[in-house]
């Protein structure tokens, strides 16, 4: 059983830290010597991790780059583990996985986890530009470049990361996790005061750029205004009236039809309470809220980037990205569909997910990889 050493930048509430999560506890720990690396603190997915069983190390780095502490504290942890595979996960931590192979006379085997696209470079910060174009010299030196996404994939070895090592492991998600459940639903809605007749509109992500949310508010708007029924359930980091950028927007929302929840960590019990889910990214990788709500049986409506419409197929709205109008306009077509239709559609979702992207097929791709990379070193 080879012993697999996972680098993480952080263990924050995000689509990486959940799908690590996720493998973890889907059997990944289980079936390996699993420990976990978080280049910053235990976040709040480090409880979790620790709680399947598996070790969690925190480095403590600091924004600004490692101190030699933080260099010499990975240096200790890699010495005493002895890992068979690094798998770094997002930029720092496959920097890190890479540094780390150096550090032992073993030479373990390196993999990478890539977990988002890269539409243009000079959007980024210039120290993120800086890593990606290191990461790209660097990447030859991986027995193993994982994408999630086909567009990923794409986009990264047309920067100039290495081609030969490429391989395509999508987003699983475990059916019994992510399933239809009535009295979940029924909760989520009574604490907000909310009958099962009320169509409720979801959206799940944090305040980023990329995630559009400008132009999710502006086609609420429009929403709102034709459908007086309709109420909408906002959960993540920083999407409330109190955000600058975003006090504007909640202002033109009528505000006893808009519930802001947060960040959780009981989706599983969120999303059952909602009748669709909008994602308004202009730019997406394969987003893991796409695979829970609709493994939930919750139809979708998303803009056309990343592998959204491979995802997302004949199940659900695909729509431009940046356009409030279309937007709008799925989402009240979606609204107005009958009861019988949209019961066909929830099973149609939940489908697909299960056929083309469960969890055990993940696991399995993600175990048969370890093997083979470290039987080869």
């Amino acid at each position: 059983m080879p012993r697999v050493c996972h680098i993480i930048t952080g263990l924050k509430l995000g689509g990486a830290e959940r799908a690590l999560h996720s493998l973890l506890a889907g059997g990944l720990a289980a079936s390996h010597d699993c420990h976990v690396i978080s280049l910053t603190d235990a976040g709040s997915y480090g409880a979790l991790i620790s709680e399947l069983g598996v070790p969690v190390h925190c480095l403590g780095m600091s924004p600004g780059g490692p101190r030699p502490r933080v260099v010499f504290r990975l240096w200790s942890i890699l010495r005493r583990l002895r890992p068979d595979v690094l798998q770094g996960w997002m930029y720092h931590g496959n920097l890190a996985a890479t540094v780390g192979r150096l550090m032992l006379s073993g030479r373990p085997a390196v993999v990478w986890n890539v977990r988002q696209s890269l539409y243009d470079i000079a959007a980024e910060k210039r120290g993120m530009q800086f890593v990606i174009r290191l990461s790209c010299w660097l990447s030859r030196t991986a027995a193993a470049i994982l994408y999630n996404s086909r567009m990923s994939r794409g986009q990264h070895e047309a920067l100039g990361f290495d081609s030969r090592s490429g391989r395509i492991i999508a987003n699983g998600f475990d059916p019994e996790i992510w399933r239809p459940d009535p009295k979940a639903r029924a909760a989520l809605r009574k604490s907000l005061g909310l009958t099962e007749a009320t169509p409720v509109l979801g959206y799940v992500g944090r305040f980023n750029p990329l995630k559009d949310i400008p132009t999710l508010l502006s086609a609420l708007q429009d929403v709102t205004a034709s459908d007086p029924k309709v109420h909408i359930v906002l959960v993540g980091l920083d999407l409330s009236p109190a955000t600058p950028a975003l006090t504007p927007y909640f202002r033109a929302l009528p505000s006893e039809r808009i519930h802001v929840l947060g960040n959780r960590t009981d989706m599983p019990d969120v999303f059952p309470a909602f009748d669709l889910l909008c994602l308004s990214s202009r730019a997406e990788g394969f987003p893991n809220v796409l695979g829970e709500a609709m493994a939930v049986g919750v139809p979708v409506i998303a803009t056309d980037v990343g592998d959204n419409a491979d995802v997302v197929g004949d199940t659900g709205w695909i729509v431009p990205p940046a356009d409030s109008r279309a937007l709008s306009t799925a989402i009240l077509d979606a609204l107005a569909e009958g009861s019988a239709a949209r019961g066909e559609r929830r099973a149609r979702a939940r489908q697909r997910i299960i056929e083309r992207f469960s969890l055990t097929a993940a696991l399995d791709r993600y175990s048969q990889l370890y093997l083979d990379v470290s039987a080869r070193h």
